[in-house]
């Protein structure tokens, strides 16, 4: 997520640089989409590219890079407990 947080990325772009790696589904995206937007955490910009088309970008908000930290922190630390429990 660090990528997405600095700049647009498109999903292709998030498979690539974590090298084949992480897949994201665009179908299984908008419905998280749809709730970070709901809870403020990122807001949508339609531009209209043609008459027919047009790209629909999400940008992470303030409070949506406080969340991500917190998660960020919660999974560090879970991390961390697992480790601990393994090594006993």
């Amino acid at each position: 997520m660090r990528a997405a947080e600095q700049q647009d990325v498109a999903i292709q772009e998030i498979k690539k640089r974590s090298n084949g790696q992480f897949s994201l589904m665009e179908a299984s995206m908008y419905p998280v989409l749809g709730r970070l937007k709901e809870q403020g955490d990122v807001t949508m910009e339609t531009v209209q590219k043609t008459p027919k088309s047009k790209r629909v970008y999400y940008h992470i908000t303030e409070m949506g890079r406080n969340h991500l930290a917190q998660m960020k922190q919660i999974f560090a630390d879970t991390v961390g407990i697992i480790n601990t429990i393994i090594q006993a």
